[in-house]
């Protein structure tokens, strides 16, 4: 905060006061006009906008929050009330449709006995709400790792089943996914692969969406980077180039492009070092041993 009232107070300086390069010549000087300009009602003009500004700013940040966090209670509300009025809808057609078999002719004394031997209906048992827990923050599940109703939870709100074969576990494993702008699920499911694959070595790792590498790790102090790539950037060639060049200029020799089609190998190999997607796990486990 202070550093930006100084800041504002140079701008404003400049604005109203001609001398500014003897003030910037003379620190000291500048300190005593800033006491000064404190005093100056112009000042407070500009500084009080900027400051309740910056308190709109937080607030408003804090509102969307709480708006989110309504947002998926609401849902998760709907989704039970859907629930039990689908429940309560079966039950009542199964009522009507019933149909009771006919009692076999019987001599009076053995009917009449097994009218008294009838036993009293079982009370329905009170029906147990199965329990979710799921964070809707969260893009990536392991199928096996939910319940059924937490499966049909989040593909009611938008998350998607997809099979891929792990590095981790060397086997095709099922996941549901939540796609995000302009990603495929391919590119997700290759980044959290990886991540996963990182992770369970207790090496430091990281995800990114923006313009850093997708995944980042750090092994013996050496940072690396691994850049997840579908084929669909390259045909965009400003923004590829743009690409490397922070590679380059961050990780030196200490990145990598990994390819989920084996095919795409050589048109990537002119731009930098390229893992085959079938040997992902050889690379890393090289990669992690030289470092």
């Amino acid at each position: 905060m202070v550093i930006l009232v100084i800041g504002i107070a140079f701008v404003i300086e400049k604005a109203f006061f001609p001398s500014l390069n003897e003030l910037l010549a003379n620190f000291t000087a500048f300190l005593r006009q800033f006491l000064v300009l404190l005093q100056d009602w112009r000042f407070y003009i500009v500084i009080m906008p900027v400051i309740g500004l910056l308190f709109l700013s937080l607030y408003a940040f804090a509102q969307k929050k709480a708006l989110q966090r309504e947002r998926e209670e609401r849902a998760h509300s709907l989704f039970w009330k859907k629930e039990d009025e689908e429940n309560e809808r079966r039950k009542l057609l199964l009522s009507h449709t019933q149909v009771k078999l006919e009692k076999q002719e019987v001599f009076p004394e053995i009917e009449e006995f097994s009218d008294e031997q009838e036993e009293p209906e079982e009370q329905e048992k009170p029906r147990v709400r199965p329990s979710i827990n799921v964070d809707f923050r969260k893009i990536f599940y392991k199928r096996k790792e939910l319940n059924k109703h937490e499966i049909k939870y989040l593909i009611k709100h938008g998350y998607q089943e997809y099979s891929h074969k792990s590095i981790v576990t060397n086997k095709k494993e099922n996941y549901l996914l939540k796609p995000r702008h302009n990603e495929s699920l391919r590119h997700m499911i290759f980044v959290f692969d990886i991540f996963e694959f990182l992770q369970g070595r207790n090496i430091e790792a990281a995800m990114y969406t923006t313009r850093m590498p997708d995944v980042v790790f750090k092994v013996n102090g050496k940072e690396f980077a691994i850049e997840v790539e579908t084929g669909t950037v390259i045909k965009n060639m400003k923004k590829f180039r743009e690409k490397l060049v922070l590679l380059n200029e961050k990780y030196g020799k200490k990145w990598y492009f990994v390819v989920t089609n084996r095919n795409l190998i050589k048109k990537y190999r002119k731009f930098g070092k390229v893992i085959d997607p079938r040997f992902i796990k050889f690379n890393l486990l090289k990669i992690i041993k030289n470092a």
